[in-house]
């Protein structure tokens, strides 16, 4: 009886030191995982905090660098439009600025394409050749028909089969001749009105917008509320001149509704031989 007795409170001993033990240890195991649990949220909160700081930080100082790269962007091209352009000549922005051809005068290629819509019916006329002093190579194509001319001072001829035919310039050019000749062009400009000049700075060239008065051109008749559009093109390789003679030939010619002119110079002063093109 006794040994039993003692057996079972041993036991019971036993048992109850593991509770005992069990209890210390999820009560010493708490504040540890609380204590875990908070330092893990404080890290991930101040991380995000770091994180939110930094990315503020960025934002801002890329909005500051965006802003000052576009305020000395817009202050260079400013520069560069205000650098005394208003006051430069024609001759200066051709040697400084973008090295501009020279104007043409007796020694280039040229081509002249002419519009003209007649009766509402378009018709589009190409020239193209070389000049050598008061000589011309002419090549002449409309609807897909290329004819040869040449031209000697104010005679010229037709190339037929090797053989030289005189012509008048009226049977060559659909408008008057002396309206497509680069002298009496610039006469045109000389009393023009300059109404717009530009600079393309992307394709350095310079662009001038004249407004002609038609009684300019048509010395024998009053047209004094009548102009045409004269634009004149610089760049480094070509000179090219655009012109609405729709005004100038409706005097002649009411049926016409539309004529437009564009004549491009290209090697300008290289010119040794005439060539065929």
């Amino acid at each position: 009886m006794s040994q039993y007795f003692f057996n079972y409170n041993k036991d019971d001993d036993k048992d109850k030191s593991k509770d005992i033990s069990l209890e210390d240890e999820v009560i010493n195991s708490q504040p540890i995982e609380e204590l875990s649990k908070s330092k893990s949220s404080f890290g991930k909160s101040k991380n995000k905090i770091i994180f939110y700081v930094i990315v503020i930080i960025a934002i801002i100082g890329y909005a500051i660098f965006s802003a000052s790269k576009n305020v000395n962007f817009e202050k260079v091209i400013d520069d560069i439009k205000e650098e005394d352009v208003s006051n430069t000549t024609e001759e200066t922005l051709s040697t400084e600025m973008f090295n501009l051809i020279d104007k043409p005068t007796n020694n280039y290629n040229y081509e002249i394409l002419i519009n003209i819509t007649e009766n509402n019916i378009e018709k589009v006329y190409t020239f193209y050749g070389t000049r050598l002093s008061e000589k011309y190579l002419i090549m002449k194509k409309v609807d897909n028909v290329l004819e040869k001319y040449y031209q000697d001072l104010n005679i010229y001829y037709k190339v037929v089969d090797n053989n030289y035919i005189q012509v008048t310039a009226e049977q060559i050019y659909p408008i008057n001749y002396s309206y497509l000749t680069i002298d009496l062009i610039n006469s045109y400009i000389e009393k023009s009105n300059l109404v717009l000049e530009s600079i393309n700075y992307k394709e350095q060239s310079m662009l001038y917008n004249y407004e002609t008065s038609v009684s300019d051109v048509l010395l024998d008749q009053v047209s004094n509320n009548d102009v045409f559009a004269i634009f004149e093109k610089y760049s480094s390789d070509s000179y090219q001149l655009s012109i609405d003679y729709t005004n100038v030939v409706k005097h002649s010619n009411n049926s016409i509704s539309n004529c437009l002119v564009t004549i491009t110079y290209t090697e300008i002063g290289k010119i040794t031989t005439l060539e065929d093109n």
